[in-house]
């Protein structure tokens, strides 16, 4: 295999494989430290999942409805051997993953593998055209049929938004990080640009590229809109993005009541 090379095979994502991406979320994107702050509630009870599955499964099947958004997911065959084993993480962020790993099968609420091919799903990217997004609120806003499924999703979030008070979530802190979000996007984000929302690699499944590729499949799309990539890296994704080209062009800091801050690099890459 090249040095470069990737097991993983990539496709755009469909609503059989959401409960996957799901899984991979809760094991995986967690590590990132500030999905971790703004769902500090799981440290104390895996159990508070559900409703991250709730929650995050209608933002996903939102964003498969999207136009402006793509899911990429990565998969390999169900024979390839992972490159982490529970051997050799007993600590930290990594045992937190084992542990979350370890309630989805015991629960039989997620699948690790899509139920649309078999394979297994290993990692996944959302990217979203931001040009493209801009223009498609500008024709909704007069839109007077927007799609049925949508408008349930929509409803339904909207009604467990003034009734119901999420577990999973750290309330202070998820309206800290939308006060920040807003001050992010007048900042860095008022041009056009094709936009990494998230990237997530299977924590046991590191090393092997994946993240890469999904990264590259986007740069692919971008350079054909003619758009520049804009993205925020956690700290295992700066060395990544600066390979492929990225630099640096700013600090996002996000304040979390009754923690430490979090900063992350603002990266972009102007000629994918």
């Amino acid at each position: 295999m090249a040095p470069d090379a990737c097991p993983a095979s990539l496709r755009l994502a469909c609503e059989r494989d959401v409960p996957a991406i799901l899984a991979l979320l809760l094991t995986s994107f967690r590590q990132f430290p500030l999905f971790d702050a703004l769902y500090a509630p799981l440290r104390l009870d895996l159990d508070n999942a559900h409703d991250t599955v709730f929650f995050w499964g209608r933002r996903l099947l939102l964003g498969l409805l999207d136009p402006a958004v793509a899911i990429v997911v990565a998969e390999v065959s169900i024979g390839l051997a992972p490159t982490l084993t529970t051997e050799e993480s007993a600590d930290g962020d990594v045992a937190q993953s084992w542990r979350m790993l370890d309630w989805i099968v015991r629960n039989e609420r997620l699948s690790l593998r899509s139920s649309e091919t078999g394979q297994q799903i290993v990692g996944f990217a959302i990217w979203k055209n931001r040009e493209f997004l801009d223009a498609l609120r500008a024709i909704r806003s007069f839109d007077q049929h927007p799609r049925e499924l949508e408008m349930t999703i929509n409803l339904e979030l909207w009604l467990y938004g003034k009734l119901y008070t999420r577990k999973d979530q750290d309330k202070a802190g998820y309206k800290s990080y939308l006060e920040s979000e807003e001050l992010l996007e007048q900042r860095f984000y008022a041009e056009a640009c094709y936009y990494l929302d998230n990237l997530c690699v299977d924590f046991r499944y590191q090393r092997l590229h994946i993240g890469t590729a999904l990264v590259r499949w986007g740069l692919k799309q971008a350079r054909s809109e003619e758009l520049p990539v804009n993205t925020e890296a956690g700290p295992a994704g700066v060395a990544l993005y600066k390979k492929l080209g990225f630099e640096e062009v700013g600090i996002w800091r996000v304040h979390i009541p009754g923690g430490e801050d979090i900063e992350m690099p603002v990266m972009r890459l102007l000629a994918p």
